[in-house]
């Protein structure tokens, strides 16, 4: 589930890539186990021959072993 703050933020995301901003920004929620999770959502805008925005294609990947990974090393160094 989402943060209230993270879902304004991927709110606003959204609106600015329907206006031609693409976005890449990872975002932290807590799954149905109360477990933290990651994932990276991606945003680009698809123009047509009148270079009119009419969608916007993107991808969400988990990302957790990846940030629980970076986690840990950091930990290490500190």
């Amino acid at each position: 589930i989402f943060s209230e703050q993270n879902y304004k933020k991927l709110i606003v995301l959204i609106e600015n890539c329907s206006k031609g901003t693409p976005f890449k920004e990872v975002f932290d929620f807590y799954g149905q186990e109360q477990i933290q999770k990651w994932v990276e959502i991606t945003g680009q805008p698809v123009r047509d021959a009148n270079e009119e925005i009419y969608k916007i294609n993107g991808t969400i990947q988990n990302i957790t072993e990846r940030q629980t990974s970076k986690i840990e090393i950091q930990k290490q160094y500190q």
